[in-house]
């Protein structure tokens, strides 16, 4: 059963030529509590606090999509509507949003779940990730009291959401990505080695967007400065991010990409630990080749 709050009434706004007072109200949709867990190779990252980070950030993409709706969204410059996630101190938030962002008569309806997350370790020194899934639904409205406005709906019946969050909950699974790099001195002009690695990894025609380079770690500034190849070393696709400039009597090849593990609930994580010395030495082959 919900239990309603009401917090604060007044808020004048002008609806359909007369005036109507705004409400806002908070209240609970209880939910039944369940738990999973992640196991994270400890060689990934190897630090704790980096490893729950990384986890959350992951998480929070993870839970979005998983959902199967629509992500946040803005409508005629003022209407939001759709699924967001956030991270927070003790987890990551799921939100079902549909709000006004008119600063004048802001009108609400959201419900919101936390994943509440925690770290440690097993008996074989992986991390452990345990997630307590939402037990409740907070509610948040905003509406008038009469008028057009008064049945400000949720973005997705509270039922819907509720069944909605209990198959997030069994279902996200998680894609950690560990950033790599690396620099070789190689005694062959710039625009050899570049030659060598489209000539044994394919074109370089990809152009980079902003969550690429955001997860290379790279200045989004400085996509030009890169030459973009995929190719793939054992089970996983590698993209990588290639700088080469002139240095002494050779040049200098700047190397970056990504090694990721995939992780589902109560199960253990598809990750190859030697894949990165395998994707590094190929490189340097190539660029001394």
């Amino acid at each position: 059963m919900s239990t309603i709050r009401i917090m604060a009434i007044g808020l004048l706004g002008t609806l359909l030529g007369g005036c109507s007072a705004a409400v806002v109200k908070q209240s609970t949709l209880e939910l039944q509590a369940e738990t999973v867990s992640f196991t994270i190779p400890s060689e990934l990252y190897g630090d704790q606090e980096q490893t729950l980070s990384a986890f959350k950030k992951a998480y929070a993409h993870s839970l979005v999509s998983t959902t199967g709706l629509i992500r946040l969204s803005r409508y005629d410059g003022t209407l939001e509507k759709g699924v967001a996630s956030s991270i927070a101190q003790d987890g990551v938030k799921l939100s079902y949003v549909h709000q006004s962002s008119t600063s004048n008569n802001p009108l609400r309806n959201n419900l919101t779940g936390n994943f509440k997350t925690a770290i440690s370790r097993d008996s074989s020194g992986n991390f452990l990730i345990k997630v307590n899934c939402p037990s409740q639904l907070d509610v948040e409205t905003r509406a008038f009291e009469s008028g057009v406005l008064a049945g400000w709906n949720p973005f997705i019946p509270p039922e819907d959401a509720k069944k909605n969050v209990a198959m997030v909950c069994r279902n996200a699974s998680v894609d950690l990505q560990k950033r790599n790099t690396g620099s070789i001195d190689t005694n062959f002009p710039e625009k050899s080695v570049l030659t060598n690695f489209e000539r044994k990894l394919g074109g370089s025609g990809y152009k980079p967007n902003p969550y690429d380079m955001d997860r290379m770690g790279l200045p989004i500034a400085e996509a030009a400065k890169y030459k973009w190849f995929n190719f793939v070393e054992g089970n996983n696709r590698i993209q990588l991010a290639l700088a080469v400039y002139p240095y002494r009597n050779g040049s200098k090849v700047n190397y970056t990409y990504v090694s990721s593990a995939m992780c589902r609930p109560n199960a253990t994580c598809i990750y190859d630990k030697d894949g990165s010395k395998r994707v590094n030495q190929k490189i340097t082959e190539i660029a001394n080749d």
